[in-house]
């Protein structure tokens, strides 16, 4: 998903990818994916809900108040990770509504919405002449306290020749299911 999501976002529809030097001198919006705006025009006026749930807020709902974002001055958008979020609810922080508890990151949440919704976005930002950036947190997810949760996460990779990510106190040759059930 890094590696499509890249390619996703960084072109324009068949075009180059943006350069680096485009982003100087932008003024960047940055968003909460989640705490935005929800997809139904009528309910989005304050999403309901406790600090630590999902609070409802979709790419589609960020969509269609990209001109009030642009109205500000703002010519760059950047949003919270996309990918599929632990399920469970921490006791202390709640949900990963947020977009930095990564379970799978070959997933999109779907919560936010799907593919499609986010590449209207994308292109959405690209017809307004607006920058988008996707933020991508790789080197951490959470919470995580237990085997039995890093048993839920997506599969486990380290690089391409799908060698196992998670090797704290795995022995050699250990295959992930088996450090789990040790």
């Amino acid at each position: 998903l890094l590696l499509s999501c890249a390619s996703l976002l960084a072109t324009h529809a068949g075009q180059a990818p943006t350069r680096v030097d485009a982003w100087y001198g932008r003024s960047v919006y940055f968003i909460v994916t989640d705490r935005f705006a929800l997809s139904q025009k009528a309910n989005d006026t304050a999403p309901r809900c406790d600090g630590h749930d999902w609070c409802g807020g979709t790419f589609l709902g960020l969509r269609r108040h990209l001109d009030y974002i642009a109205a500000m001055g703002f010519d760059a958008l950047w949003i919270t990770p996309v990918v599929e979020q632990v399920k469970w609810r921490d006791r202390w922080n709640g949900t990963g509504y947020h977009g930095y508890w990564a379970a799978d990151f070959a997933a999109i949440e779907t919560r936010l919405g799907g593919e499609a919704e986010l590449r209207a976005l994308r292109e959405a930002c690209a017809a307004r002449q607006m920058l988008f950036m996707l933020d991508v947190v790789a080197n951490h997810v959470g919470p995580i306290h237990s085997l039995a949760q890093v048993a839920q996460l997506g599969a486990p990779l380290d690089d391409l020749l799908l060698r196992p990510f998670h090797t704290l106190g795995r022995r050699a040759g250990e295959s992930l299911q088996q450090y789990i059930e040790a």
